[in-house]
């Protein structure tokens, strides 16, 4: 026996023993879709976006075990287990953890200045590893109960953070090393652990399976990591592409374009700053 969806613009939706569907597009980003069934679930939540098909379709099973499964234009179904697979469980939440931090800009934003300032392969290797194993901490941590943190007043402070290692870039420029570029590693690693916190805050909107969670939450982090990886490798493509371009063209460098890159960033910071801590003042 299938129950009604409700406050549904424009979406149908299937209910068979233990399949969803997501048919049509839904108009409202805010919308919620709930099903119910009489055997088995009790209910599972999608989250529709603009002009988009379900993204993320949290599922809660009737004995309380959840799971969180994706969306896209070209996978719009999914069958729902009794149990998920740790197979599906890998799989989601590697791709969940990947995408999060190729959405987070404040994040990408906060590893290119670091990318900026830090020389030399080594320095640049302790740089990330530490940034990685703090924000793994905090992820693991808050995810699981031990740690909690507000998160509005951590998302300014990680805003703060990017404008400090901004201002940190200008310093080195001129001549002026700070402690970010004498001792990277430990900047990278206090810095991760508030970034760490604003992941667990992502993750806890998507929800772990209840039998799965140490797996759910390896893999998220990994993906994390892949992703970030991902992004320092296009920054370093782009570097070096930039580079053979301006070496053909011999296009002339002005004194001051050292500074555009450092002042970008501490503006987008800074304006993230003053929206973040509006929000919750």
């Amino acid at each position: 026996m299938v129950g009604a969806a409700q406050n549904v613009l424009d979406a149908e939706q299937e209910v068979s023993s233990h399949h969803f569907k997501a048919a049509r597009l839904a108009r409202n980003r805010e919308e919620r879709i709930a099903w119910s069934q009489a055997v088995g679930f009790a209910n599972a939540v999608g989250e529709v976006e603009p002009d988009q098909h379900v993204r993320r379709c949290p599922v809660e099973i009737a004995d309380g075990v959840g799971e969180a499964r994706r969306l896209t234009p070209g996978n719009t179904s999914f069958t729902v287990p009794t149990q998920p697979s740790r197979l599906e469980v890998v799989r989601t939440y590697l791709l969940l953890g990947i995408e999060h931090i190729l959405s987070g800009i404040d994040h990408l934003v906060f590893v290119l200045a670091l990318l900026l300032l830090v020389k030399g392969a080594r320095r640049l290797i302790f740089t990330v590893t530490a940034f990685t194993l703090a924000h793994s901490l905090t992820l693991a941590g808050a995810t699981l109960g031990y740690v909690r943190m507000p998160g509005p007043p951590i998302e300014a402070t990680i805003a703060l953070s990017i404008m400090f290692v901004a201002s940190e870039i200008m310093h080195s420029r001129r001549g002026n090393p700070g402690l970010t570029e004498r001792y990277p590693w430990v900047v990278a690693f206090t810095f991760g652990l508030l970034h760490g916190f604003g992941f667990a805050g992502a993750l806890a909107q998507i929800g772990l399976p209840q039998t799965s969670i140490p797996i759910a939450l390896l893999f998220f982090n990994v993906g994390v990591e892949v992703g970030q990886l991902l992004f320092i490798a296009s920054v370093f493509a782009a570097i070096a592409l930039a580079r053979q371009i301006t070496r053909r063209i011999d296009l002339p460098r002005p004194a001051w374009a050292w500074a555009v890159p450092p002042y970008a960033i501490g503006g987008i910071a800074a304006y993230w700053v003053i929206q973040r801590i509006a929000a919750f003042v």
